[in-house]
């Protein structure tokens, strides 16, 4: 197994988690009212890792830098599962400490040191979330 597949397994690890840590631990949170609100109309499958983010910024749990963090992670998991890893746009992803450069047309490439400090990066961010939700 790569760092690429290492990388989409602790995404949809963490997506999975995410959802049931809201339902099951949270259910006085504001964050589950979001929740439950959207899977409502939507149903609960559909509740994906992006809506939650959105939610968790909306509710105050993130703040302008984790979302974006927390967004450009997602992005990258969507550019090597849905895209074969190969860029549709020319930009600089920024993870933590950690500028990912897509190329259009080209293939990702990003050194196994800059994807352990992104792993750290994700940990972080899922951890902070889980203590701010804790909190509330």
């Amino acid at each position: 197994m790569g760092w690429e597949q290492t990388y989409i397994s602790m995404l949809s690890t963490i997506e999975y988690v995410i959802k049931n840590i809201i339902l099951e631990k949270y259910p006085r949170s504001p964050l589950y009212r979001k929740v439950v609100e959207y899977s409502k109309n939507k149903g609960f499958e559909r509740l994906s890792l992006t809506k939650i983010v959105q939610f968790s910024t909306d509710v105050g749990l993130f703040d302008r830098v984790m979302k974006r963090d927390f967004e450009n992670i997602i992005e990258i998991r969507h550019l090597l599962v849905h895209n074969n890893a190969i860029s549709d746009l020319d930009e600089i992803k920024t993870i933590g400490s950690i500028g990912v450069k897509l190329e259009k047309g080209k293939s990702l490439s990003i050194k196994i040191t800059d994807m352990l400090e992104i792993i750290t990066t994700v940990i972080e961010l899922f951890h902070r979330w889980n203590l701010k939700l804790a909190k509330r």
